[in-house]
């Protein structure tokens, strides 16, 4: 699955202002799960606590575009891109567009904030065979026979071609807006950041919102844990104390309940096991059921003053805890792709 990762359809959503109650702001929490043979997705609207079917699916949405305007989701699934509204329910989404095809695995989508219109990223792996050195400079041969310049550094991480397409006013031809080499599936490799400057979204596609979650908002820079929490955080979670152990602690502001969680430094910090909520006081906490792997890795965002915690790898196993009391609102073990539905104040 490819960063939402699935939608973590990562979405992993960016810090919402910590202003008013839940209810006031409309924070809703989008989430699969499997049901009737298909892929159900799911809306859970803190307001209401209510959780409401959105639609079903034959396959699972492989990408995620919500549109600026509040409630407009474009997606791509069954080898089609489709656009629907959350305020129907169940929703009969549209079909948009077939994703371009001849240019790899497509990567991301977005609408274009100056003319509308919906973009692709694609990535298409180049062969060792077409990698040339050509009087000492690398070029990559494309299946058309074109070439491009290729990429030498970094050293690490494979080969690819990265497209940028925009889909045209007939709703069937996607033109090349740029084809640049780049590397990938290693380490710190560029990725579809070399092309960056073509992206201007008018909305929040799923990756860009992924990489607005903890730890990318800064909250993870606190290195200053008290002793005493450290051990708290030990013992709520009954574990002895390890060389590998690097807690760090989040103070979202006054009125609202601290949190205390694991980090591991993999290509980037990541959070771990265990996470705590700590009491007004921070003399004690209650520790998160999220399972016993102790190298699992976590995402966290905040709508309001609700914290989603789910896996990092696919959005699984939500579960959402108001800051202001540390009760468990929303918990779904069966659960995939959970993320924060933006509104309009999402930076």
């Amino acid at each position: 699955m490819s960063r939402l990762k699935t939608l973590v359809l990562l979405i992993f959503v960016g810090l919402y202002p910590a202003e008013g109650s839940a209810g006031e702001t409309g924070a809703q929490l989008s989430f699969l799960r499997t049901g009737n043979g298909k892929t159900q997705w799911m809306i859970w609207s803190a307001a209401t606590n209510r959780t409401d079917l959105f639609m079903e699916l034959a396959d699972a949405p492989s990408l995620v575009f919500w549109e600026k305007k509040p409630g407009a989701v474009l997606f791509a699934s069954s080898k089609s891109i489709f656009q629907a509204e959350l305020g129907q329910t169940p929703a009969t989404p549209k079909q948009v567009a077939a994703p371009p095809s001849g240019h790899g695995e497509v990567r991301t989508i977005w609408r274009d904030a100056v003319n509308g219109r919906l973009r692709a990223v694609t990535m298409l792996q180049i062969a060792e065979s077409d990698v040339l050195d050509e009087n000492g400079k690398i070029k990559y041969r494309l299946p058309d026979g074109r070439k491009i310049d290729g990429m030498s550094e970094p050293e690490w991480g494979l080969d690819y071609a990265c497209s940028v397409l925009e889909l045209q006013a007939d709703g069937k031809t996607w033109k090349v807006l740029a084809t640049r080499a780049t590397k990938d599936e290693a380490g710190d490799t560029p990725g579809i950041s070399v092309v960056d400057d073509l992206r201007n979204e008018a909305g929040y596609s799923s990756d860009r919102l992924a990489d607005s979650y903890f730890c990318g908002s800064g909250q993870c820079d606190n290195y200053d844990v008290p002793k005493d929490l450290v051990a708290l955080a030990l013992r709520l979670s009954k574990r002895k104390r390890s060389d590998d152990d690097d807690f760090r602690i989040w103070r979202p502001g006054p009125g609202l309940r601290s949190v205390l969680f694991g980090t591991a430094m993999g290509d980037s910090l990541r959070l771990t096991l265990p996470v705590i909520i700590l009491s007004p006081d921070e003399k004690s906490g209650q520790n998160l059921a999220l399972g016993n792997q102790p190298f699992r890795t976590l995402m966290m965002g905040v709508a309001a003053e609700l914290l989603l915690v789910a896996d990092d790898s696919n959005g699984g196993a939500p579960v959402v805890v108001d800051l202001k009391t540390g009760e468990v609102r929303f918990n779904a073990p069966e659960a995939t792709s959970a993320v924060w539905i933006p509104t309009p104040s999402t930076p």
